[in-house]
C-alpha cells in the first residue's frame, strides 16, 4: 500500500514535469517576449519547487493535501509551510514583498521568476484542465505585483498564451 508520503512525492514529480512539459511547450516564446536568457529559464525549470522536499515544506504539505487516515487537515502547519515556500522561492510574486515600517512595497520581479511563474501556472493548468488566461484573470490579476511587474505578467500572457 502506499503510504500518503509517497503520494504527495509523486505530486510534486508530476508538477515539475508539467513545468517541464510548459516550458518544452511555451519556453522559446516566453524568453523572446520577457527577453530571459533560455539557458537560465531551464536552469530554474530543472530545480524548480525542490524546496517542497524539506523539512520545513514536506510535513505541512502532505498533512494537508495527503493527511493520514483519520488525521485531520492541519491548517497551521500548512501555512508555515506556505509561507517558507513563498519566501524561497522567487517565483512567487509574494517573495518580492518588502515590510518595512509598517510600509508594505511591491519590488519588481526579475523577468527569469516572471517567466518561470507563468510556466507553474501553465503546469497548474494542465493539472486542473484549466487555461493560464483564465487563471491569470480570476487569481492572477490579484497577486501583490508591482506596477512593472503586472504590466509584464499581462503583456507576457498575451503575446505567449493568449492566443
Amino acid at each position: 500500500m502506499e503510504t500518503n508520503s509517497a503520494k504527495y512525492g509523486k505530486y510534486i514529480v508530476e508538477h515539475c514535469n508539467n513545468v517541464k512539459r510548459a516550458f518544452e511547450e511555451y519556453g522559446d516564446e516566453l524568453c523572446a517576449v520577457l527577453n530571459v536568457n533560455k539557458s537560465d529559464l531551464s536552469y530554474n525549470v530543472n530545480c524548480h519547487d525542490t524546496s517542497k522536499y524539506s523539512a520545513e515544506e514536506f510535513t505541512g504539505y502532505k498533512q494537508y493535501f495527503y493527511p493520514e487516515d483519520g488525521a485531520e487537515k492541519n491548517k497551521k502547519k500548512f501555512d508555515e509551510a506556505w509561507l517558507h515556500h513563498e519566501n524561497t522561492n522567487p517565483h512567487h510574486p509574494e517573495y518580492w514583498i518588502m515590510r518595512d515600517d509598517n510600509e508594505i512595497k511591491t519590488l519588481d520581479m526579475p523577468p527569469l521568476y516572471i517567466a518561470e511563474m507563468l510556466l507553474d501556472w501553465q503546469a497548474m493548468s494542465y493539472k486542473f484542465d484549466s487555461s493560464i488566461v483564465d487563471y491569470y484573470n480570476t487569481q492572477g490579476k490579484n497577486k501583490p505585483f508591482s506596477p512593472t511587474t503586472s504590466a509584464e505578467v499581462k503583456r507576457a500572457i498575451d503575446k505567449v498564451f493568449n492566443k
